[in-house]
């Protein structure tokens, strides 16, 4: 049962029903099926052969969970995004009012995104040289995504985290020793003084 029909049961019907027949507890569906999360609504009771029946209608919760991915693996010049997975909750609603906030776990700062092309609001995406690795041994780097959607009286947060790990820096076989930060050997009058990617060096 929701935190709000806790509220309800416990300071509207229970006293009703403590004034006249005593203490009754509703059952809580929390738990009933593994990972699923269920409300009871439209809550009515009912004179059945001289015993108090409880009828209510059972619906899964409203639920957002952010899915996290790279377009690649993970390099400096990588696209990280954030994908909504809904249930019971209509984000494609043209009222409804969804926000998103992206926010690197080292710094604490808030990140800039844009929305993934063709899925509204659903999916936002964010380069991943915007964030901190973690420190010089453990590089990895940790965005925190939330999303929060307002759709009447419904209002729904998700919230999730995903890290990565920059691949480590791997020369091509048999080659000399690469130049500071690269791994192209210096060629003269090349452009900036380095051959390119297409001439074989080694």
């Amino acid at each position: 049962m929701t935190d709000l029909l806790d509220e309800i049961a416990n300071s509207i019907v229970a006293p009703l029903i403590n004034d006249s027949i005593g203490s009754i507890g509703l059952p809580s569906l929390d738990g009933l099926v593994p990972g699923v999360h269920l409300a009871l609504s439209n809550l009515r009771f009912a004179d059945r052969g001289g015993n108090l029946a409880v009828y209510a209608d059972v619906a899964p919760l409203p639920l957002i969970k952010l899915v996290g991915s790279t377009a690649g693996f993970g390099q400096e010049d990588d696209t990280i995004r954030f994908f909504a997975v809904p249930t019971n909750v209509n984000l494609g609603d043209p009222s409804a009012q969804i926000t998103w906030t992206i926010t690197d776990k080292v710094t604490g700062q808030p990140v800039a995104f844009n929305y993934y092309p063709g899925t509204g609001k659903t999916a936002v995406q964010f380069p991943a040289h915007n964030f901190t690795a973690a420190d010089q041994v453990d590089k990895r780097k940790t965005a925190i995504g939330k999303m929060e959607v307002t759709l009447g009286d419904i209002h729904v947060v998700g919230n999730a985290e995903f890290s990565w790990v920059p691949p480590p820096l791997v020369p091509p076989s048999n080659c000399p020793p690469a130049p500071p930060g690269g791994f192209l050997k210096a060629l003269p009058g090349g452009p900036g003084g380095y051959g390119s990617i297409g001439i074989k060096l080694c």
